[in-house]
């Protein structure tokens, strides 16, 4: 059998005694529990893979160990029992004497001889050449770096379908516009190309032929006509608004200032004066009171006349020798006009005719 290593996957065949003949087991039938395993001395488990005959139909039994199975310290023991009785009980211990770790030096020192096979290694005294290539110094990781893809094959492949597809797109008329890039060329720089984008980008994606052109030019003019007889109207309306103010009218918020001599009868219509009028004579005494313009309210103005000859309270009681004048509410007083009275004169008997 070959030499077993710890914790590498390990596979041996045995027979198997029929217990009626004494003889060879032919073909016998493997059930699930029929073998198992101890790992230094501890408790029995199945078998992680059930053995098979093999070849069919033969007396040899496969039994395959995991690595699971291997990593032991001393022994790993395998045991055959057939609780239907098919076949005498079978024990096999394996003591793996090696591994791949510590003892790999071992493996791999100068007592070793040239040939010893390992899982998937062949050691020869010097590797120089490999499938004719020429062996590698550094660090293949280092030289190849990350993938960007699933792996370098995958990344290879990738560039190697677009370099295909570019290819295929290549035709004779684009590798002629390709040459004409090349200095002295056509374009001889990128700001020449630059230039041009600069004037494309303001196209449509599809020109319209001259006609339409012409004809969207014609209908453009038409509507900037009707537009500008439009705008002649308005600001003529305009103008002859704005002719009747002032050079400098005042600004907003601001009184606006007449000038001398600005309010004249021909200034004023005659319809205006007489509203004017009006409104002074329907003025009640008491709005001319609440009212801050003017002078002071005084007896010797047309506000006083209308207080001694309208409805104002006035007695000569209150002060003697004065006719007292009170404003319109008949509490606040107004004026004391002195009163020159003369006995011999005969009393008012009337007034107003």
């Amino acid at each position: 059998m070959p030499e077993p290593i710890r914790a590498i996957a390990y596979e041996f065949s045995l027979t198997l005694v029929d217990s009626a003949t004494g003889g060879l087991r032919p073909n016998p039938t493997l059930a699930a529990g029929d073998f198992q395993v101890s790992q230094d001395h501890g408790a029995l488990a199945n078998l992680t893979t059930l053995p098979t005959v093999a070849p069919a139909g033969s007396a040899l039994v496969r039994v395959q160990l995991s690595a699971t199975e291997m990593t032991v310290t001393q022994q790993v023991d395998v045991v055959a029992h057939d609780p239907d009785g098919q076949w005498d009980d079978v024990t096999v211990q394996i003591q793996p004497t090696r591994t791949l770790g510590t003892d790999f030096k071992t493996l791999l020192s100068a007592e070793a001889q040239t040939g010893v096979v390992l899982p998937r290694v062949t050691l020869v005294d010097t590797l120089t050449t490999y499938t004719g290539d020429t062996p590698q110094s550094g660090d293949a990781f280092a030289r190849l770096g990350v993938p960007a893809g699933a792996s370098v094959s995958a990344d290879v492949a990738a560039v190697d379908a677009d370099t295909t597809a570019l290819l295929n797109r290549l035709t004779a008329l684009r590798a002629g516009f390709l040459d004409n890039l090349g200095i002295g060329g056509l374009v001889a720089s990128q700001a020449s190309v630059d230039a041009v984008t600069a004037k494309t980008d303001g196209l449509p994606p599809d020109p319209a032929d001259a006609s339409v052109l012409a004809a969207s030019f014609s209908a453009l003019s038409a509507e900037l006509a009707t537009i500008a007889s439009y705008i002649d109207t308005e600001v003529a309306a305009i103008k002859a608004r704005t002719d009747t103010l002032p050079p400098q009218p005042a600004a907003v918020g601001s009184p606006m200032t007449l000038a001398a001599g600005a309010v004249t009868a021909i200034a004023l219509a005659a319809a205006a004066c007489e509203k004017l009028a009006d409104i002074l004579a329907r003025r009640h005494t008491s709005a001319i009171e609440a009212s801050a313009d003017g002078a002071a309210l005084d007896i010797n103005s047309l506000y006083g006349a209308l207080a001694m000859g309208t409805g104002h309270k006035r007695d000569t009681t209150t002060h003697a020798g004065a006719l007292t004048v009170y404003r319109s509410n008949g509490v606040a007083e107004l004026a004391q006009v002195p009163l020159v009275t003369d006995e011999a004169a005969e009393p008012i008997v009337a007034a107003g005719g």
